[in-house]
C-alpha cells in the first residue's frame, strides 16, 4: 500500500489509538511504529502524526485526554517487579525521508 501523505495533530490532549483488528503503522514526528492488535499508542498532545494499514482493513478505537496526560501506572504493591516496567514499552524508530 501506498504511504499515507496526509497528518494530523490534536492540539487539545494526548490521543490514545487501540487496534482492535489489524496492525497500524503510525508515523509521528519522531519516528515510525508498528501497532498490532492487543497494543496500544501513545501519541502527546502537538505531535504530527499519519496512520497506514498493513492489511486492507483495520478496527479500533481512539481515545483523547483533555486534563493531564496519559502516563505509566505506578509499580504499585508489587515493587521493582512490577506490572509495568520501562522495558516492556516501545518506543518509535527513528525515519528519514527525503522528498
Amino acid at each position: 500500500m501506498t504511504p499515507n501523505k496526509k497528518a494530523m495533530y490534536s492540539a487539545d490532549g494526548d490521543i490514545l489509538i487501540v487496534p482492535q483488528d489489524g496492525t497500524l503503522r503510525i508515523t509521528t514526528e519522531f519516528g515510525k511504529l508498528t501497532v498490532a492488535s492487543q497494543e496500544i499508542c501513545v501519541v502527546p498532545r502537538g505531535v504530527k502524526f499519519s496512520v497506514d494499514l498493513e492489511a486492507e482493513k483495520a478496527r479500533g478505537w481512539i481515545c483523547e485526554v483533555f486534563k493531564g496526560h496519559f502516563a505509566i501506572p505506578d509499580l504499585g504493591p508489587i515493587g521493582s517487579n512490577g506490572l509495568a516496567n520501562e522495558r516492556d514499552f516501545l518506543a518509535p524508530v527513528a525515519a528519514y525521508e527525503d522528498d
